[in-house]
């Protein structure tokens, strides 16, 4: 006579709490491990086109960001205070019909700096061409 197998039809309790913990276990491992990062920072759209096929507006001016011991950049053929950036910008719009501002970022500008300046532009409702060296990734 062979012998059977006898499931009862119910299961256990055992069984129940082993199904339970495995779906948390899952649940925290999907809530850990995934590369998800939230919105943070400006929005960008970025082009691959050469400098040269760029179009400029009429009303523009170049803006020049240097590295951190600068406390100055360079607004068309002014030096001014890096942290009054906002407040040239806004006097020369005043002054005449701005509306694009050329930024370029020396590859050492560091990301606050960066963001710092692309965020007043953005507040000043202005166009921002951003121009930088590439940086050669380590992937």
């Amino acid at each position: 006579m062979k012998a059977q197998l006898q499931l009862p039809r119910h299961p256990s309790v055992i069984f129940l709490i082993c199904v339970f913990d495995l779906f948390v276990l899952v649940a925290v491992y999907g809530l850990y491990a995934t590369n998800w990062v939230g919105a943070a920072g400006i929005p960008l759209k970025l082009t691959s086109l050469e400098a040269q096929n760029l179009t400029l507006s009429e009303h523009h001016i170049a803006v020049r960001l240097y590295p951190e011991p600068a406390e100055n950049c360079l607004v068309g053929i002014n030096t001014v205070p890096f942290t009054e950036l906002g407040s040239a910008l806004q006097q020369i719009a005043e002054a005449s019909p701005l509306d694009q501002v050329l930024l370029v970022v020396d590859h050492r500008t560091s990301v606050e700096r960066e963001r710092y300046a692309l965020q007043t532009i953005q507040e000043l409702n202005m166009e921002c061409v951003l121009v930088a060296e590439p940086k050669p990734s380590n992937d």
